[in-house]
């Protein structure tokens, strides 16, 4: 939640934010939708086109690894379907970058598919990896 709280410093557009279960939902003020930000440290595509079929305004928070970005790389088709899901990949405890962002509908429309692996995987490198056991051990 703090994460979501910085990225509004400076326009303050956050009317509310309430935590449900895995879930944090944000309404902001000049919009008529809210953000569902679901936490899912292993990406599980059932589970995020659920919720992006429920809301189309999702951002799943996953960890930044190895096995995410193949299962993402997997399913892109699908996951780029929807055009408002963003999806985070995070590693809080990372020495250098704790996130990178993709909005895999806008990447479908602007990668160049042969080389999209190489880019997100590129991307991947700024944030440490990290899989899940060793982040419940750390915390």
């Amino acid at each position: 939640m703090i994460s979501i709280q910085n990225k509004d410093l400076y326009l303050r557009k956050i009317e509310s934010l309430k935590e449900d279960g895995d879930k944090v939902i944000v309404r902001n003020k000049d919009a008529s939708y809210e953000i569902d930000y679901l936490v899912m440290p292993t990406f599980n595509i059932t589970n995020a086109i659920e919720a992006a079929e429920k809301n189309k305004y999702t951002t799943f928070v996953v960890l930044n690894n190895q096995e995410n970005l193949k299962e993402v790389l997997k399913n892109w088709k699908k996951i780029a379907k929807y055009p408002e899901v963003s999806i985070w990949f995070v590693n809080p405890l990372s020495n250098t970058e704790k996130k990178w962002i993709i909005k895999p509908n806008l990447h479908d429309k602007i990668c160049d598919h042969d080389s999209l692996e190489i880019g997100l995987k590129t991307m991947s490198e700024n944030v440490e990896f990290i899989a899940e056991g060793e982040f419940l051990k750390k915390i």
